[in-house]
């Protein structure tokens, strides 16, 4: 191979016999050489401080390091050295592989970090502290967090400064972990109202509301509800005071009608279901005494609405204590009382005695004798006027009359009347067939049990004769009844213990 070296005013060239300089070596150049075009093998080698300006690299740079201009075109990949650092504006496209530190990882804006990953694997989002998880934390530390807690980190925990206040764990229930034993589930601004607690020491469920808590099906009808002042309304929104009292349960109906129903299934005949009434003597320091004899122990009531309010009793059942308790000892009776018409309040009108005898207080019933000093009258009827309320002597419910001597019927129903009467006034063989007779505004009922024709003066001793009648009668409300000697006859009565006039209502 030969070498040729030729070229005068800036056109020197080097050339070869066979197109190739195999070799250059210990060459020095004090100035720049310029070369329109230059063709590199495998690899380019630069010094410390070498810079290359170049339209497109077909091949790799290697070297320690280097300084590029404003615009460097690469193809698919960028590595970078165990202490590599990148700065620039914008990203354009993909960025695959790993991103390492072997410290923190931070992400900034504006120079101000914001998210960083720790290197025990945690995710804070403006700084935070703690040990495991995904953090989400103000800058101040004192507001809520969210954070994955647990040996196997399956659960995710909510917290209040650093402190765990509720935990979702990997089995899906969430759990209230810290906050003191009442643990409050706010749903207004102010802490103290409108909140759902679950309440540690207790047990239990509290739920607190100013106005009351409702319950509603299909998003906007209330079924139930808590008032203020501790009432349970259901099917109403406002309580009434029902029987004259307030009402700790309310059940209301409105257009349809209202039931309540207790079912229980059981396999056994027992065990059927109740409700119960109790009451207690309390004292004040919380104990109770035993009940008295008379002590109304619970009462249930039916009442009516004039207005607003149900405090008008129409009529209830009450349970008394009747006679003297004592150990596993409680005498009982049932008292039903309805209001008439034009009072206020209900009157005891049948009861249920400890031993099951029913008495009717104001059962229509009574009982007149004759009073001595009684004038005869002109009229026909027994008009007997002696009525005391004594064991003798009676007029439930105000309904014979000692004026005219007639019953009225203050209810439509079956009643049974009987008269008895001494006579007096007889000579021998007067007439005295059929002398008495029970009579109605409808008509007669019976005649008398004896039917002579005449009187006997040997047979009756002094002029006097005992005669009566009874019978059953269907009577409607204001038919009266009464007892009178037949019409014609003139005879006297009179004898308190052989004369009387007494009825009753059978039902």
């Amino acid at each position: 191979m030969a070498i040729v070296i030729s070229g005068v005013n800036n056109n020197d060239k080097i050339t070869a016999s066979d197109g190739t300089i195999d070799l250059l070596s210990g060459v020095n150049y004090s100035s720049e050489v310029e070369v329109p075009s230059l063709k590199v093998g495998n690899n380019i080698q630069f010094g410390n401080a070498g810079i290359v300006t170049a339209t497109s690299f077909a091949g790799n740079i290697s070297g320690t390091t280097g300084t590029f201009g404003d615009f460097v075109n690469i193809g698919s990949n960028i590595q970078l050295g165990n202490a590599g650092v990148a700065t620039a504006t914008t990203f354009v496209g993909n960025v695959t592989g790993n991103v390492n530190n072997t410290g923190a990882l931070l992400l900034q804006v504006g120079g101000s970090e914001k998210v960083r990953i720790t290197s025990t694997g945690e995710i804070k989002v403006n700084t935070g502290s703690g040990t495991q998880g995904l953090h989400f934390q103000a800058s101040s530390g004192a507001n809520a967090n969210l954070r994955g807690v647990g040996t196997n980190y399956g659960n995710l925990g909510f917290l209040i400064g650093n402190s765990e206040i509720l935990r979702i764990t990997s089995g899906g229930n969430v759990r209230h972990t810290g906050g003191g034993n009442d643990r409050r589930y706010t749903f207004s601004s102010d802490d103290s109202a409108h909140y759902i607690s679950f309440d540690n020491t207790l047990n239990g469920i509290k739920l607190n509301g100013y106005g009351g808590i409702s319950f509603e099906t299909n998003g906007t009808n209330e079924r139930l509800r808590i008032d203020s002042g501790g009432r349970l309304l259901i099917g109403h929104t406002a309580a009434h005071s029902v029987g004259g009292g307030n009402s700790l349960l309310q059940i209301q109906a409105i257009n349809s009608t209202g039931r309540i129903s207790v079912v229980q299934h059981r396999n056994e005949a027992g065990g059927s279901p109740f409700i119960s009434l109790g009451k207690s003597r309390g004292t004040s320091n919380g104990s109770t005494t035993i009940l008295q004899s008379g002590d109304e122990i619970g009462t249930l009531t039916w009442a009516g609405a004039d207005g607003n309010d149900l405090d008008n009793q129409a009529c209830c059942i009450t349970g008394v204590v009747d006679g003297t308790p004592g150990s596993n000892d409680m005498p009982g009776r049932l008292e039903f009382r309805t209001t008439a018409d034009g009072s206020a309040s209900a009157t005891t009108r049948m009861k249920i005695s400890k031993e099951g005898y029913v008495t009717k207080p104001a059962h229509p019933s009574f009982c007149a004798r004759f009073q001595s000093g009684d004038t005869y009258v002109s009229t026909d009827i027994f008009r007997l006027t002696s009525i005391s309320n004594n064991n003798f002597t009676w007029n439930n419910g105000g309904h014979y009359s000692t004026s005219t001597g007639k019953f009225t019927a203050p209810v439509a129903g079956v009643y049974f009347f009987e008269g008895q009467a001494l006579t007096d006034g007889h000579g021998n063989n007067n007439n005295i067939q059929d002398m008495m007779e029970l009579r109605t505004n409808n008509g007669r009922v019976n005649y008398c049990r004896q039917r002579r024709s005449f009187f006997r003066t040997e047979d009756d001793a002094n002029g006097y004769y005992v005669n009566s009648t009874s019978g059953q009668v269907n009577l409607a409300v204001g038919d009266t009844v009464w007892f009178q000697r037949r019409n014609g006859l003139s005879y006297g009565f009179r004898n308190y213990s052989y004369t009387y006039f007494t009825g009753w209502l059978i039902g």
